[in-house]
């Protein structure tokens, strides 16, 4: 209720109720037992759903614990260039709460380097203009930094992307265009709960670069985890439909010895 109050309704908005509800189904299929079946079929059934269920519980820790592991990176302050993720605008030009902390934390890197080693690195506000934006998230995010104390001539601009796939493209080409060259240093700055898959895209295009992660409203921050999930589980879908596609193939040899009487 929380989540939608605040962020509005949506299907992004509404994860974790579609995730209690599916466990609450999966409870009452197997305590409750509503479904008359054959013996195979149920074999089957159980089978599968539990070996499914095992596996996604799997995963989850796997993306979970890969998460918290990379909260703990902190990189040094030699950076040439910090790319700072767009996310949507409120009422399509403000910055809200959740891109005002990438920003924040970004501003924050980089008044701290320059105390200690007097290198500016550059801005990359990096986000495209969203069908009901009045205006790219890359030229908000600007101009919110430079009323930070931010100068205009440490800011590059980057408003064509609408991914996370294509902030990390996109930038790379910015900086090449800069004159940065591969012996670059680079950080991104994003929400805490999206810098593990935001790394694997950076890695992707061929960035050499890690992130931070700025903090996220504790409201917000179970849809966000989910669907992080969700994104990193179709990343790597080959791979689960070949694991599915196995523990399919068990499950139907397993209710067959069952109608076998094995």
């Amino acid at each position: 209720m929380i989540v939608w109050r605040r962020e509005g309704y949506s299907l992004a908005s509404s994860l974790t109720l579609i995730a209690g509800l599916g466990v609450i189904a999966a409870d009452v299929l197997f305590f409750f037992d509503p479904i008359k079946a054959p013996a195979p079929i149920k074999s089957f059934a159980n089978v599968f759903l539990s070996a499914i269920i095992l596996y996604i519980l799997l995963t989850v820790w796997n993306t979970l614990s890969s998460m918290f592991v990379y909260q703990w990176y902190f990189p040094r302050r030699n950076k040439d260039y910090i790319i700072v993720l767009g996310a949507g605008l409120i009422d399509g030009y403000k910055v809200g709460r959740l891109l005002g902390n990438r920003i924040n934390t970004a501003i924050d890197f980089y008044k701290r380097q320059i105390a200690e080693t007097k290198q500016h690195p550059k801005f990359i506000f990096s986000g495209g203009q969203g069908g009901d934006e009045k205006l790219p998230e890359a030229v908000a995010m600007q101009k919110y930094a430079v009323q930070h104390g931010v100068p205009t001539q440490d800011t590059l601009i980057e408003d064509k992307s609408v991914n996370t796939f294509q902030n990390m493209k996109f930038s790379k080409q910015l900086i090449e265009r800069d004159g940065g060259n591969e012996r670059r240093k680079v950080v991104f700055v994003t929400n805490n709960f999206h810098t593990m898959r935001a790394g694997v895209l950076a890695d992707r295009v061929g960035l050499k670069a890690n992130g931070i992660g700025a903090p996220t409203p504790f409201y917000y921050l179970p849809n966000a985890v989910i669907r992080e999930y969700l994104a990193l589980f179709v990343m790597h879908k080959r791979f689960h439909i070949v694991m599915f596609s196995l523990i399919f193939l068990v499950a139907v040899l397993d209710g067959l010895m069952v109608g076998q009487g094995f």
